[in-house]
């Protein structure tokens, strides 16, 4: 799950803008964050629903607040439905450094054979944070892959077969890089990587399979609009966003 910081809100002749509805800030989250699920980081395609990430029915933040309004896709809209996600049960991207909360790992599909990449919960987290992971992966059951029939009628979920794409073409280019032996070849490897990275989507993916290479992770990093510089080191290795703060919190 790729770490946000909150973009500032969009403005005409220097003026906010404000909208009557919530769904009215679609093209401007595109812009602002990219067209990307904000929970499972897919790319979206042509249809996406703005979410708010911390639920209005709680009262918290107005249902207008542009800092509480990220692009969804359908499959994690229909899941988190009337669930409830907050800072204190829940690790939320624009506050937590949520890249560093999840592992990733190969399953088949039980009916029909073919791959899937699944989020499960970072085994380093203590019992604290695990506890929360756990909260955020089931909040839009990122780690779903059969569905049930009913399920199925009302939304497809291929996020499992399109995350294990990502995942074949990350490491595949992590593969191409090692080849890779002059200057000049790599850095027109390094121009070339983000219109890949936009198309296939989950950040995370793309940044553990080429970890340790610190220029591919500044462009992985810098390719999304409004990933979270405060979650990566001068070397752009994963780090706690708030060190200061309480122990369960990344």
């Amino acid at each position: 799950m790729r770490p946000i910081e909150n973009s500032p809100i969009p403005q005409v002749n220097g003026v906010n803008k404000a909208f009557t509805n919530y769904q009215e800030w679609r093209e401007d989250l595109a812009d602002a964050y990219g067209q990307h699920c904000v929970f499972c980081n897919d790319r979206l395609q042509s249809r996406f629903e703005v979410e708010h990430l911390v639920a209005q029915s709680l009262g918290i933040v107005p249902p207008l607040a542009w800092n509480n309004l990220f692009l969804a896709c359908g499959p994690c809209n229909l899941a988190k439905s009337a669930r409830v996600a907050t800072a204190a049960t829940h690790y939320l991207p624009n506050a937590n450094n949520t890249h560093m909360i999840f592992s990733y790992t190969i399953r088949k599909h039980r009916k029909n054979g073919k791959y899937a990449c699944i989020p499960v919960f970072n085994p380093l987290l203590n019992p604290n944070q695990r506890t929360k992971a756990i909260n955020t992966i089931t909040y839009t059951e990122l780690n779903r892959i059969e569905q049930t029939p009913v399920r199925q009628r009302k939304m497809t979920d291929v996020r499992w077969l399109n995350r294990y794409t990502a995942f074949q073409v990350a490491n595949t280019q992590r593969a191409l890089w090692n080849t890779l032996t002059t200057p000049q070849q790599r850095a027109a490897y390094l121009a070339a990587i983000p219109p890949m990275i936009e198309k296939n989507g989950f950040f995370s993916i793309w940044f553990d399979a080429f970890t340790g290479v610190k220029d591919v992770l500044r462009v992985i990093v810098n390719s999304l609009p409004n990933t979270s510089m405060a979650c990566f080191d001068a070397n752009f290795n994963p780090q706690h966003r708030r060190p200061a703060d309480p122990v369960d919190t990344i």
